[in-house]
């Protein structure tokens, strides 16, 4: 017997999302047909971005701050989307903090993935003195 296939695809609620219905039937040489036989086939994005995000580093209070992106790939999206948030954390003296940075690439499917960048922030350096020069004085003259 011979064996027609007919296929058929139904898109998703999402990019990856979709479902696939083969329709069997089978015909012999006289030209009699098996009943239509049908395979469903769901393909489903189960799998979340992956999120290359910057690396943690320290910085002195007096250097600008380098907020780098983050990207994301996805095995059935082109584009997952990033969102970043960031919540700062004070420290002792003015001048210490930290930065913590969380990103979360979603799909279009809703799988999600998430990573955080520390950035730390410190006052390292001693202040600066200058004081006036030396100087002999008179024992009536105004000190200065």
């Amino acid at each position: 017997p011979s064996i027609a296939v007919e296929t058929t695809v139904t898109p998703g609620n999402a990019t990856g999302n979709y479902t696939i219905t083969r329709t069997f039937v089978a015909t012999d040489a006289s030209g009699n047909s098996s009943a239509p036989q049908a395979q469903t086939i769901t393909v489903q994005d189960t799998e979340a971005p992956s999120l290359t995000i910057p690396a943690d580093y320290t910085a002195q209070c007096d250097e600008q701050l380098v907020y780098a992106n983050a990207t994301a790939t996805d095995n059935c999206d082109n584009a997952p989307g990033i969102v970043v948030t960031s919540a700062t954390t004070h420290g002792v003296g003015t001048g210490n903090f930290t930065i913590v940075r969380t990103f979360v690439a979603t799909d279009d499917a809703g799988n999600s993935s998430s990573a955080t960048q520390t950035i730390t922030v410190q006052d390292t350096e001693a202040p600066s003195l200058t004081i006036p020069a030396d100087y002999t004085a008179q024992c009536d003259a105004q000190l200065v």
